[in-house]
């Protein structure tokens, strides 16, 4: 297969109902961490509000806050790339979108990187970030609402190729109601709330969608434990 991420959804839905930086990518590949790299080939783009996405636009605002390089979290070297005539005939914003392997190999192998990191910015000011690995697939996340956009990115390729998987909630509460056990989960993004309704044996009895502190109160009805149901998320 050519293309790592679910492009079916994109054929099926009109432009316009895609509602943030990360468009259709598939949830799935959410929050997956890959094997670090000796450095990454970072690849700035934007999504407008039809959710057409513009790569190679040296002079938007968002490529300018990538020109000079920075570290990601965990010290991972960057290395920016504003594009030039062979790259936007070769690969186009679509195909960066879908996080199509033949032209993601493409600027792989012309600049040797052992990773790609595409940076989204959205058009309400949110970003989100997919990273690349040959062999390894594919992954992405969303920046924290009211995180400055940039200094999010970088921290989420760092947590992307990190090799270190990262657990989406934490237990942080149990009680007893009737003989059921009752588990307070708090999650690192409000928008994974949502998601817990969707997850096989969890059952959500309320939710706090904190900025801060996103949490839960679940129980489980298949019978699991509840780090079991956890760790499956992660691996999700």
């Amino acid at each position: 297969m050519k293309r790592l991420f679910l492009t079916a959804a994109l054929a099926m839905a009109p432009a316009a109902a895609l509602a943030g930086a990360e468009g259709y990518w598939p949830p799935e590949a959410r929050g997956v961490a890959l094997p670090r790299p000796a450095w990454v080939l970072v690849v700035p783009a934007t999504r407008g509000g039809d959710g057409n996405v513009t790569a190679w636009n040296r002079s938007g605002q968002w490529m300018r806050k990538w020109v000079v390089p920075r570290p990601a979290k965990g010290n991972l070297r960057t290395v920016a790339v504003t594009g030039d005539s062979e790259d936007a005939r070769l690969v186009d914003g679509t195909q960066i979108d879908n996080m199509d392997t033949s032209a993601l190999g493409r600027l792989a192998l012309k600049y040797r990187a052992p990773a790609v990191a595409v940076v989204m910015e959205g058009a309400e000011g949110d970003a989100a970030v997919a990273v690349w690995r040959p062999g390894h697939g594919a992954a992405w996340d969303l920046t924290a609402p009211g995180e400055d956009t940039r200094e999010g990115a970088l921290r989420l390729i760092g947590d992307l190729l990190s090799g270190k998987a990262r657990p989406r909630f934490e237990i942080t509460g149990v009680r007893t109601v009737d003989g059921i056990d009752q588990y307070r989960l708090t999650a690192g993004d409000p928008s994974l709330l949502d998601r817990l309704n969707s997850i096989d044996g969890i059952k959500v009895l309320e939710t706090v969608a904190d900025e801060e502190r996103p949490s839960a109160v679940v129980t489980v009805t298949d019978g699991r434990r509840i780090e079991e149901v956890l760790e499956g998320m992660v691996a999700r």
